[in-house]
Protein backbone atom coordinates (compact mmCIF):
# COMPACT_ATOMS: atom_id res chain seq x y z
CA UNK A 1 0.00 0.00 0.00
CA UNK A 2 2.33 3.42 -1.02
CA UNK A 3 0.48 6.01 1.18
CA UNK A 4 1.46 9.67 1.04
CA UNK A 5 0.64 11.63 4.04
CA UNK A 6 -1.05 14.69 4.01
CA UNK A 7 0.80 18.14 5.17
CA UNK A 8 -1.56 18.86 8.33
CA UNK A 9 -1.20 15.68 10.15
CA UNK A 10 1.22 13.07 9.40
CA UNK A 11 -1.56 10.32 10.49
CA UNK A 12 -4.08 10.95 7.95
CA UNK A 13 -3.17 8.85 4.53
CA UNK A 14 -3.66 10.35 1.55
CA UNK A 15 -3.15 8.03 -1.56
CA UNK A 16 -3.75 8.26 -4.99
CA UNK A 17 -5.55 4.30 -4.72
CA UNK A 18 -8.82 4.89 -3.37
CA UNK A 19 -9.03 1.31 -2.47
CA UNK A 20 -6.21 1.67 -0.03
CA UNK A 21 -7.79 4.63 2.03
CA UNK A 22 -11.27 3.39 1.74
CA UNK A 23 -9.57 0.30 4.08
CA UNK A 24 -7.74 3.05 6.45
CA UNK A 25 -11.20 4.77 6.83
CA UNK A 26 -12.38 1.57 7.51
CA UNK A 27 -10.29 0.20 10.47
CA UNK A 28 -10.20 3.43 11.46
CA UNK A 29 -8.04 6.47 11.77
CA UNK A 30 -5.90 7.36 14.55
CA UNK A 31 -7.51 9.70 17.41
CA UNK A 32 -4.01 11.58 17.12
CA UNK A 33 -4.86 11.92 13.17
CA UNK A 34 -8.17 14.13 14.83
CA UNK A 35 -5.82 15.83 17.40
CA UNK A 36 -3.71 17.24 14.58
CA UNK A 37 -6.36 18.64 12.73
CA UNK A 38 -7.89 20.67 15.83
CA UNK A 39 -4.69 22.09 16.68
CA UNK A 40 -3.92 23.47 13.15
CA UNK A 41 -7.58 24.94 12.78
CA UNK A 42 -8.31 25.46 16.23
CA UNK A 43 -11.58 23.79 16.41
CA UNK A 44 -13.52 24.45 19.65
CA UNK A 45 -15.24 21.37 20.75
CA UNK A 46 -18.26 22.02 19.54
CA UNK A 47 -16.75 22.95 16.33
CA UNK A 48 -14.76 19.65 16.29
CA UNK A 49 -18.00 17.78 17.43
CA UNK A 50 -20.21 19.21 14.20
CA UNK A 51 -17.69 18.78 12.01
CA UNK A 52 -17.61 14.74 12.78
CA UNK A 53 -21.02 14.63 13.71
CA UNK A 54 -20.51 13.62 17.11
CA UNK A 55 -21.87 14.78 20.45
CA UNK A 56 -19.64 17.03 22.74
CA UNK A 57 -19.93 14.16 25.11
CA UNK A 58 -18.70 11.33 22.79
CA UNK A 59 -15.87 13.56 21.77
CA UNK A 60 -14.46 13.33 25.55
CA UNK A 61 -14.56 9.48 25.93
CA UNK A 62 -12.72 9.78 22.47
CA UNK A 63 -9.12 10.19 24.18
CA UNK A 64 -9.58 6.46 25.74
CA UNK A 65 -9.75 5.16 22.25
CA UNK A 66 -6.50 4.56 19.39
CA UNK A 67 -8.98 4.95 16.52
CA UNK A 68 -11.77 7.02 15.30
CA UNK A 69 -15.02 4.95 13.95
CA UNK A 70 -15.29 4.47 10.53
CA UNK A 71 -18.07 7.56 10.29
CA UNK A 72 -16.17 9.67 11.63
CA UNK A 73 -12.71 8.73 10.33
CA UNK A 74 -14.69 9.35 6.80
CA UNK A 75 -15.62 12.91 7.56
CA UNK A 76 -11.79 13.59 8.92
CA UNK A 77 -10.01 12.08 6.05
CA UNK A 78 -12.51 14.30 3.63
CA UNK A 79 -11.39 16.98 5.55
CA UNK A 80 -8.14 16.44 5.74
CA UNK A 81 -7.87 16.31 1.99
CA UNK A 82 -9.11 19.87 1.81
CA UNK A 83 -7.14 21.20 4.33
CA UNK A 84 -3.92 19.81 2.43
CA UNK A 85 -5.19 21.32 -1.22
CA UNK A 86 -5.92 24.22 0.94
CA UNK A 87 -2.34 24.40 2.69
CA UNK A 88 -0.69 23.84 -0.97
CA UNK A 89 -3.16 26.16 -2.65
CA UNK A 90 -2.53 29.40 -0.23
CA UNK A 91 1.39 28.32 0.95
CA UNK A 92 1.28 27.17 4.18
CA UNK A 93 -0.67 25.66 6.90
CA UNK A 94 -0.45 28.88 8.55
CA UNK A 95 -2.21 30.26 5.40
CA UNK A 96 -4.83 27.89 4.89
CA UNK A 97 -5.66 27.69 8.72
CA UNK A 98 -6.48 31.73 8.64
CA UNK A 99 -8.36 31.49 5.27
CA UNK A 100 -10.93 28.56 6.71
CA UNK A 101 -11.66 31.12 9.31
CA UNK A 102 -12.35 34.50 6.99
CA UNK A 103 -15.56 35.45 5.54
CA UNK A 104 -15.30 34.18 1.55
CA UNK A 105 -17.15 35.92 -1.17
CA UNK A 106 -16.96 32.70 -3.40
CA UNK A 107 -19.48 31.05 -0.15
CA UNK A 108 -21.60 34.01 0.12
CA UNK A 109 -19.68 35.63 2.71
CA UNK A 110 -19.92 32.87 4.93
CA UNK A 111 -16.66 31.16 6.69
CA UNK A 112 -15.40 27.81 4.82
CA UNK A 113 -15.20 26.07 8.39
CA UNK A 114 -18.61 26.13 8.93
CA UNK A 115 -19.31 24.32 5.84
CA UNK A 116 -16.93 21.08 6.08
CA UNK A 117 -19.72 19.22 8.02
CA UNK A 118 -21.42 18.67 4.68
CA UNK A 119 -20.04 16.85 1.36
CA UNK A 120 -21.83 19.21 -0.53
CA UNK A 121 -20.22 22.05 1.65
CA UNK A 122 -16.30 20.33 1.25
CA UNK A 123 -17.26 20.45 -2.57
CA UNK A 124 -18.44 24.01 -2.18
CA UNK A 125 -14.84 24.79 -0.54
CA UNK A 126 -12.86 22.73 -2.83
CA UNK A 127 -14.15 24.58 -6.06
CA UNK A 128 -13.34 28.03 -4.62
CA UNK A 129 -9.68 26.43 -3.84
CA UNK A 130 -9.66 25.20 -7.74
CA UNK A 131 -10.78 28.25 -8.44
CA UNK A 132 -7.89 30.04 -6.62
CA UNK A 133 -5.46 27.23 -8.22
CA UNK A 134 -6.25 28.66 -11.73
CA UNK A 135 -6.47 32.06 -11.18
CA UNK A 136 -9.98 32.69 -11.65
CA UNK A 137 -10.97 33.85 -7.88
CA UNK A 138 -8.96 36.24 -6.35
Amino acid sequence: MALQWCHMAQSVPQTTDPMALIEEIRSGLPVSALEDLVKLLDLTREETGQLLGLSVRTLSRLHARRTLDPVASDRLARVSQLVDHATDTLGGADMAAGWFRDPNPGLGGVHPIELLDTDVGVEMVDAVLRSIDYGIYG
